[in-house]
């Protein structure tokens, strides 16, 4: 599969986990393999996003930020933003 390919797939899961259709499991699950290369530190970083649903759900103001910078992550992935531009969306604030 291309670089293309795994980036549409990953906007897509992406957009999944946010509608609850896919769940964190089955998202980390689909994306286990990519280990290194570009889109590695993109996954690094929506682990976090991963790890920090219990914030999410206690806290309005922080989902509110790490929704709105998953919908900028999805939109860059889409948009065929580079590499460097999507590792700046780290989830611990608004890029």
């Amino acid at each position: 599969m291309s670089r293309d390919d795994d980036v549409g797939r990953l906007a897509d899961d992406l957009a999944s986990l946010g509608t609850g259709q896919l769940s964190a499991q089955e998202f980390r699950a689909r994306w286990r393999a990519v280990v290194d290369g570009p889109l590695d530190v993109i996954l690094s970083n929506i682990e976090r996003y991963l790890d920090d649903l219990d914030i999410r759900e206690r806290d309005p103001a922080y989902r509110a930020m790490q929704d709105g910078e998953m919908e900028k992550l999805i939109h860059g992935l889409r948009a065929g933003a580079s590499d460097v531009e999507l590792a700046r969306i780290t989830f611990l604030g608004y890029s």
